[in-house]
């Protein structure tokens, strides 16, 4: 009899052993799969933030050319798979304020540039961002 009590004690020890090491297993499974879903989320923010920044870039070179082609050039709005940009330009005699507000997805980013417009060239004065 002490043999057969001895082998259910056993059991239930490496039973109970392997639900504990189960439980552990599993915990660092969901912790660990919780960390990857939370730095994909930011990767994702982050390259639509930079993706906004780009197209804001491109809308501003756009506004650039078309004002070389045309001073009286005053903005416009581009629309793009996602997103958009809203370019305006204010003037104050030869000078061009140009800020261009981008959007891609949830993400904005706004530029904002001067330029002095000649009768057969343009010089930037200014490039940044606003935030």
């Amino acid at each position: 009899m002490t043999r057969t009590s001895y082998n259910q004690s056993s059991g239930f020890i490496a039973l109970t052993a392997v639900i504990v090491m189960m439980i552990v297993v599993s915990l660092f499974s969901v912790s660990a799969n919780r960390s990857a879903l939370g730095e994909l989320i930011n990767t994702a923010g982050t390259r639509a933030s930079q993706t906004s920044f780009y197209r804001g870039d491109a809308c501003a070179e756009e506004a650039l050319l078309r004002l070389r082609g045309d001073a009286s050039y005053a903005g416009e709005t581009l629309t793009f798979p996602e997103g958009s940009c809203e370019i305006t330009i204010i003037p104050n005699g030869s000078l061009r304020t140009i800020t261009v507000s981008a959007a891609y997805r949830e993400a904005y980013r706004n530029i904002q540039a001067e330029a002095v417009v000649g009768a057969h060239n343009i010089v930037l004065q200014s490039w940044k961002e606003i935030f």
